[in-house]
C-alpha cells in the first residue's frame, strides 16, 4: 500500500496478518533508514505500537461479517445488499467482493432536499475496509468502523 492510500484511524493487515489501526504516516524509523507508517497492533499479536514499511501492510477486504458487526443489516430479498440507517445518513453497500465488487451509495434523509432524498456519494467502489472508513469521514457520517 501507498501512503497516498491511507488515513490516520484506517484498520489494515500487517505483514503477519495481525489487524492494526495506523496511526501516524510518513513516520521515519532511524533503525530500517526509511519512511513508513506507525501501527497499533489490535488483534493477532501483542497489542502496541510498531513501525511498518509501506510494502509489509496490506488492506482489509470488507465481508458480510464485518458489515453486519458494524449495524449493516442485509436487505430482505437480497444476498449481497446491506443497509445502515442513522438520523442523518442511510448507507447502503452492494456487491460481494468475489464475484461482484463492493459499491457504497449514501444517502442524506428527504427533509433536508425538497426534492426527496439526495445521495452524496453514488455506486463508489469499497472493497477494503479503509476505503469504507474514508467514504463514512469525508461525506460526515460518524460511524465507528469496528473488526
Amino acid at each position: 500500500m501507498r501512503a497516498t492510500e491511507l488515513m490516520l484511524g484506517d484498520y489494515i493487515y500487517d505483514l503477519y496478518g495481525n489487524k492494526a489501526i495506523v496511526r501516524k504516516l510518513d513516520d521515519y524509523n532511524e533503525h530500517a533508514k526509511a519512511s513508513g507508517v506507525l501501527i497499533e497492533l489490535v488483534e493477532g499479536a501483542e497489542e502496541g505500537e510498531t513501525f511498518c514499511l509501506y510494502g509489509e501492510i496490506e488492506p482489509i477486504r470488507i465481508t458480510p461479517e464485518i458489515l453486519e458487526k458494524n449495524g449493516f443489516v442485509l436487505r430482505e430479498g437480497c444476498t449481497t445488499a446491506w443497509d445502515w440507517h442513522s438520523d442523518d445518513y442511510s448507507v447502503h453497500v452492494s456487491g460481494n467482493n468475489e464475484q461482484v465488487p463492493m459499491t457504497l451509495t449514501i444517502y442524506v434523509p428527504s427533509g433536508w432536499s425538497r426534492h426527496g432524498s439526495r445521495r452524496l456519494l453514488d455506486d463508489l467502489s469499497v472493497s477494503y475496509v479503509h476505503k469504507l472508513q474514508h467514504a463514512l469521514r469525508l461525506c460526515g457520517v460518524n460511524k465507528e468502523i469496528k473488526l
